[in-house]
């Protein structure tokens, strides 16, 4: 049969020298190609196939050679690009404008994989029961474009590898005829386009038994070939492997080649001339405002607001018509002076150029490509030398770019590790970010589904709502919150008058940020004029303060949702980013410090609070935990973390008001108070669509600066309605509780916890059972199984332990586990820091030490050094694993060989090694507890050591006293292991009262200390020999 149809008209035909146009199929540069794009129809559907192999190694170049497309016509991105070859991929990567990868990958052997970037808007599915995928064999991956009508267009990616057997090659033509017959019949009106490496050379067709029966099988069932120019040209070969087969086309399409250097694989590609109306959420055009901000423009609004006349706000004493006039006339010159302007925008969708590319690298490109051409055009040794020796200079050229760009970048960003991972993921292709929103095109409400502009509403509704519905099912509890307010507090709060200069101060504490509230105006705008109109915005503030009025413009808050996890098309997945205008912020953070200052002063707040507290942090709030345990060595010891549903969102405004009263607000104060909690309103914006406004009724507001302080002051009494002891941090709440039995701490838990649903329900707050769970502490293992049972709420409490299914919990940023052994959160460690060395290792052509470094301080100190003071006092079994991981990052840091000494390094870039990173924060903790400079409640748990129960400085070694401590698990507490530590010092540095000068003194001490260690005395040190590279 195979031969009979070798005669066939139809065969050679389907075989395709020609498209349905009557053009052969070319083989173009990438000019050449993008030369031809301009003359496609705007309504067009291309499709692009890449053999990449590995995505990891290549994607760079991949979009290289996209964005070069680009760039001569905005309008043009393929619709859908297929790769094979992709290989197992670390980095999630992204194109803009494309939806997210979808990959299937090998997970036994190297190579191999297929998957697919699919541009923004076009509707799909993954067609999973004919994406047959048979490691080494057959590799494959299906997918149905929805199209109007019903019809669509079926996609299958194929990759088959060059495996010579005779019964994987017909296994392989097997599993392929299967799914087209599977998509035949399930989508019998669909057009079918199958694209990839299927390692079957129609070069010499008549060669080949096994070509001529692949062949004879796709054309028997109505499928076309389009490539017929070489697709991969060796030194000795050149072979057409990479195939696009089409099948029920009613559109003429043109194909082709693209010479093109992503792999030793040329790309090919179809496109169809008219989209076989593919479903796609892209509009034709869209109209967005923006604001002309320049540093010209903000010196130019500065010099008008500092010209005006503002004495009808000045003098005028209603503070209504005082805000009113003053808004009018910020407003006007504001839109003169920086105006809003409509810029229509054609539905392009530009592939952002490469910042290091410079206009000298985009003409040695040209070259470049040039010489490719002749090289495969000519063939001749010195056309390939010409090109090879160009390429090799061009390689060269681009890697110095990198360097001199992101040297200057980095630089600037020092400090700033969100900024710095900005930087990385450009630089180095890591999960570049997304040029639109997260959010789908449609959500889901219920049992109904939002599309369009209803989306933003349902957004506003859920998140405007949430705090509400919770408060209302919180059952009414017998005894109201003003229960648990013990005593009576004579000090009366009083906001104190503001001058001129004190306003300019506090203007510089906002952030130079672009974001704007409903009013469009940003923190970096008042930032920068507020010296301009100092003495209205005087006026205005003092007279907020003496009447408690606050303008409505000052309580509306814009909302924009931001994905956590889970499904897209849930509105719970998303949580509220909510922006207020800087005016607002302004006025909040002058009464924040006026309302903290008044409760610092009286000692108001309970030592129990560790959260939003000046010279508090996390790590002393597990510090003060952790202390309790050792504390309580011969006793069985229970820690119980509190979980509560969106505390934040459900504090009661008149609960609130009524401990303000408490606490000293009365009169004008209160009444300001109410007013800023009361008649606050939201809308939400999703991509430039916003919602209706809707008000907000319970919770403190969110993105506000004084939210987490009236927080604070809310949860203040809790500690006070029971015997536990709390340990909160903001909305963290943490109890302690230890007994000699375990019947006995059964029963004394039990009955605190009884006592904490009471005051959570008295204060209209919602306690979350499950999950809430609790870690029993220095219980014998042999007794561990013994049965416990505790509940809140009706709920029963999960136990944490090494035999359950959850082996710790998350105490502020700290992995507890019972045996306070810090595995799981020195396991997190790792992995946080050994992804930041994954980036250094690839960053050495890039980046220069010098900027690795500054990556090293920014992202991976910063790791080391949380919690370092309690996890390093671990087991050094425990710990040894993230000194091995500094190590090998310090080598790629410097560029050094694997096994390269480091103790030269850490000196010459004055990193600590992670044992004296350790013990320097001990230290320094333990100065912060000699000379009183740590709160008061971590200051309790250390002594000072004395002489006949005198303290004399001169007389002593200014050490602090070392607990008892018989279990060497609780060493990690810092009242053991910080003792040890600062005990173990000179006096000389210990009598060192200021800080700074402590820590730099101490710091020199360990650098020396590496300067001075023995050198490698081996004459052949495999260490030694060339031991830096890349530097």
């Amino acid at each position: 049969m195979d031969g009979d149809i070798l005669t066939d008209p139809s065969f050679v035909a389907a075989l395709g020298h020609c498209d349905e146009s009557g053009a052969e199929c070319e083989s173009r540069g990438i000019s050449e190609f993008a030369s031809l794009v301009k003359k496609l129809k705007r309504n067009h559907f291309s499709i692009l196939s890449q053999n990449v192999r590995s995505l990891d190694a290549n994607f760079e170049k991949l979009e290289n050679f996209l964005q070069q497309v680009n760039e001569s016509d905005k309008n043009f991105l393929f619709s859908v690009i297929a790769m094979q070859e992709t290989w197992q991929f670390k980095t999630q990567h992204q194109i803009p404008h494309y939806q997210k990868l979808i990959a299937k990958t090998r997970t036994r052997n190297q190579g191999g994989g297929v998957g697919f970037f699919i541009k923004e808007g076009i509707e799909f599915e993954e067609i999973e029961d004919a994406s047959n995928f048979e490691e080494r064999i057959h590799e494959s991956l299906f997918i149905r474009l929805k199209g109007d009508g019903g019809r669509g267009i079926i996609i299958g990616n194929i990759y088959r590898p060059n495996t010579y057997p005779y019964e994987d090659t017909a296994r392989s033509l097997k599993l392929l005829l299967d799914s087209i017959d599977l998509v035949r019949n399930k989508f019998r009106r669909d057009s079918i386009i199958l694209v990839g490496d299927f390692n079957v050379d129609l070069s010499n067709i008549l060669e080949n038994d096994t070509t001529i029966h692949f062949a004879s099988e796709l054309v028997s069932r109505g499928f076309k070939e389009h490539i017929t120019r070489s697709t991969r040209i060796a030194n000795s070969s050149e072979t057409i492997i990479d195939h696009v087969w089409t099948y029920n086309i009613s559109s003429s399409a043109v194909s082709g080649v693209i010479q093109t250097e992503v792999s030793d694989h040329f790309s090919v590609f179809l496109t169809l001339q008219h989209s076989h109306n593919i479903k796609s959420t892209d509009s034709k055009s869209q109209s967005n405002k923006k604001r002309k901000i320049t540093d010209d423009s903000l010196n130019s609004l500065g010099q008008a607001l500092a010209k005006t006349n503002w004495s009808k706000v000045v003098e005028q004493s209603d503070p209504k018509v005082a805000y009113d006039t003053f808004f009018q006339i910020f407003n006007n010159e504001y839109d003169r002076h920086c105006p809003l302007t409509t810029i229509k925008q054609k539905n392009r969708r530009i592939l952002p150029r490469n910042p290091w590319l410079t206009p000298g690298l985009m003409i040695s490109r040209q070259t470049k490509e040039k010489l490719l051409k002749d090289k495969i055009n000519l063939k001749t040794c010195e056309s390939k030398e010409k090109f090879y020796e160009y390429n090799r200079i061009y390689t060269k050229l681009i890697k110095l770019s990198k360097r001199v760009h992101y040297s200057r970048e980095f630089a600037g960003a020092k400090g700033n590790s969100k900024k710095t991972w900005d930087l990385l993921r450009g630089a180095l292709k890591i999960g570049n970010k997304k040029s639109k929103s997260d959010i789908p095109t449609s959500m889901k409400s219920g049992e109904e589904v939002l599309v369009g502009d209803k989306i933003a509403s349902g957004f506003n509704n859920y998140f405007s709502s949430i705090g509400q519905d919770l408060a209302k099912s919180i059952p009414q509890s017998k005894s109201g919150a003003g229960a648990y307010l013990k005593g009576k507090f004579n000090k009366k709060f009083q906001f104190q008058e503001l001058c001129q200069e004190s306003i300019e101060w506090y203007s510089l504490k906002l952030k130079d940020k672009t974001s704007v509230g409903f009013d469009g105006v940003s923190s970096r705008v008042i930032k920068r004029v507020t010296p301009a109109m100092i003495g209205p915005l005087c006026h205005l503030f003092n007279l907020s303060l003496k009447t408690g009025y606050i303008p409505p413009e000052f309580k509306i808050s814009r909302v924009i949702p931001l994905f956590k996890a889970g499904k897209k098309d849930e509105f719970g997945n998303y949580r509220p980013i909510s922006i207020i205008p800087a005016l607002s912020k302004l006025f909040e953070i002058i009464v924040n410090d006026q309302i903290r200052s008044y409760f610092n002063c009286y000692n108001l707040f309970t030592v129990s609070q560790f959260g939003f507290r000046k010279g508090s942090n996390p790590t002393l709030a597990v510090a003060k935990f952790i202390d309790q345990i050792l504390k309580n060595e011969q006793d069985i010891s229970i820690g119980v973390f509190i979980d509560v549903k969106k505390a934040f969102d459900t504090v009661n405004h008149n609960v609130l008001l009524s401990k303000l009263k408490f606490y000293g607000f009365d009169g004008v104060e209160l009444k300001l108070m109410e007013n800023y909690l009361t008649g606050r309103f939201q809308y939400t914006d999703v991509d430039g669509v916003l919602s209706d406004l809707a008000e907000i009724l319970a919770g403190v507001p969110q993105g506000s600066i004084l939210g987490p302080l009236l927080f604070l002051i809310y949860v203040n009494d809790f500690p006070c309605s029971t015997k536990f002891k709390s340990f909160l941090f903001a909305d963290d709440t943490s109890l302690f509780m230890s007994g000699k039995s375990l019947a006995e701490l059964q029963i004394k838990v039990q009955t605190e916890l009884n006592k904490v649903k009471n005051w959570f329900e008295a204060n209209r707050m919602q306690l979350n059972g499950k999950k809430t769970r609790y870690i029993i502490f220095n219980q014998p293992k042999t007794k561990r199984s013994d049965p416990f049972k505790i509940e809140l709420g009706g709920v029963k409490l999960y136990r944490v332990s090494e035999e359950s299914d959850e082996k710790y919990v998350r105490l502020v940023g700290v992995l507890l586990d019972e045996d306070l052994s810090f595995k799981h959160h020195v396991a997190e460690v790792k992995a946080k820091v050994n992804r930041v060395n994954f980036v250094l290792a690839r960053s050495k052509n890039v980046l220069p030490p010098d900027t690795r470094l500054l990556i090293y301080n920014t992202l991976v100190r910063s790791v080391l050094e949380f919690a370092c003071v309690l996890y390093g006092a671990a087991r050094k079994g425990t710990v040894n694993v993230l000194e091995k991981i500094q190590k090998k990052i310090v080598r790629n840091v410097k560029g050094a060989k694997s096994r390269a000494h480091t103790n030269n390094l850490f000196h010459e870039f004055k990193i600590l090694k992670l044992r004296d990173l350790v013990e320097y924060n001990q230290r320094i903790f333990g100065h912060g507890i000699w000379y009183k400079k740590l709160p008061e409640n971590i200051q309790t748990d250390f002594e000072r050591v004395t002489l006949a129960g005198r303290e004399m400085r001169s007389k002593t070694n200014l050490n602090l006293k070392i607990p008892l401590c018989k279990k060497r698990y609780l060493e990690v507490a810092p009242c053991f292991s910080v003792s040890t530590a600062w005990n173990s010092l000179d006096k000389s540095l210990k009598s060192e009262l200021k800080l700074n000068t402590f820590k730099k003194s101490l710091r020199e001490n360990y650098l020396e200390k590496y300067r001075n260690m023995p050198k490698c005395s081996h004459d052949k040190c495999y260490s030694c020999a060339g031991s830096s590279m890349g530097s």
